[in-house]
């Protein structure tokens, strides 16, 4: 199996009709993948799900690797949905969402050469 040596993870909340994901042009990472979620656990999984799609990659390994740096257990970081998230924090000109918000994360990587 191959091995993910390198990864870096972005996440925030949009509409995906409006999300524009996310590149790898000038970082340092070959590889990007994105999953979306009602909460942030389930958008990992999402982009961990399109990892161990795409290759023969140890996903298990970069998930332990990613729990220990968010300092998780078994159970992702508790969060609210995006859309309550997203109501809570509707202000000004920043309208209330409708109900497509979502979360998500995109998994920058290298694989080991």
């Amino acid at each position: 199996m191959k091995k993910i040596t390198k990864y870096q993870i972005y996440c925030g909340i949009n509409h995906p009709q409006y999300l524009s994901g996310q590149r790898t042009v000038f970082t340092e990472f070959s590889e990007v993948v994105t999953g979306i979620g009602d909460d942030y656990g389930e958008a990992i999984e999402d982009a961990l799900d399109q990892i161990a799609q795409k290759d023969d990659f140890d996903v298990k390994d970069l998930e332990k690797r990613i729990r220990e740096e968010l300092g998780c257990g078994a159970d992702w970081p508790e969060s609210k949905s995006a859309v309550e998230f997203a109501i809570e924090n509707a202000e000004g000109d920043n309208p209330a969402p409708d109900d497509n918000e979502m979360y998500y994360v995109s998994i920058l990587y290298n694989q080991e050469s």
